[in-house]
């Protein structure tokens, strides 16, 4: 591999190996344009049986104004974080006891999800793409044949056992076309097919 790693310094004490860039010296900072955004705790590695680290959350901008507009947009943001209007709008609820993040769509929230599931799709017909529909779920051996399991494993649910064998949930449609795509012969003077999920 040929990336290029940056290295960076202030003074002869501190080094710093990523992407970069550092300024020469902290007191090109404007002490206005700066500010703490968050603290938290971080074990060294990862493992609770080290030290505690302290993990400091801050930013800085090369104006003030320039801060006083980032504040401003993160208010706004927080505004508008779909957890809250969810739950406050009546669209959805994450239930813990499911699990962490699975959503369930309440009356209004699927009926939101339905009217942009319908224009999604109004969309990609009218701009020539045929929808389908695949499992969500294959053996884990297709996403090994596509490679997608070599270089995404560690972004990928775990596999699980169903009837003896090893299946995965999909993490992307892209094999599954490829498995509709060669089901049939077919003639290179029919590309492009355009099809969307």
């Amino acid at each position: 591999d040929e990336a290029e790693i940056s290295f960076y310094r202030i003074g002869d004490e501190w080094w710093d190996l990523c992407a970069g860039p550092h300024l020469e010296s902290t007191g090109k900072i404007s002490p206005k344009a700066v500010a703490l955004e968050s603290v938290a705790g971080a074990y060294w590695r990862g493992d609770e049986n080290r030290e505690m680290l302290t993990r400091i959350y801050g930013t800085a901008w090369p104006e003030a104004w320039q801060l006083k507009e980032h504040k401003r947009r993160m208010e706004e943001a927080k505004k508008r974080d779909h957890r809250l209007l969810g739950k406050k709008l009546d669209l959805f609820s994450i239930q813990e006891q499911a699990g962490g993040g699975l959503c369930f769509w309440h009356p209004r929230g699927a009926r939101v999800r339905g009217l942009m599931e319908q224009t999604w799709k109004d969309l990609h017909e009218k701009g020539g793409y045929e929808l389908l529909y695949t499992p969500h779920i294959a053996n884990v051996e297709l996403w090994k044949t596509s490679g997608h399991f070599d270089f995404y494993a560690d972004g990928m649910f775990d596999q699980m056992d169903v009837e003896k064998e090893q299946y995965q949930l999909k993490p992307m449609n892209c094999p599954f076309h490829c498995l509709v795509f060669k089901d049939q012969l077919r003639s290179y003077r029919d590309l492009p097919y355009r099809w969307a999920e």
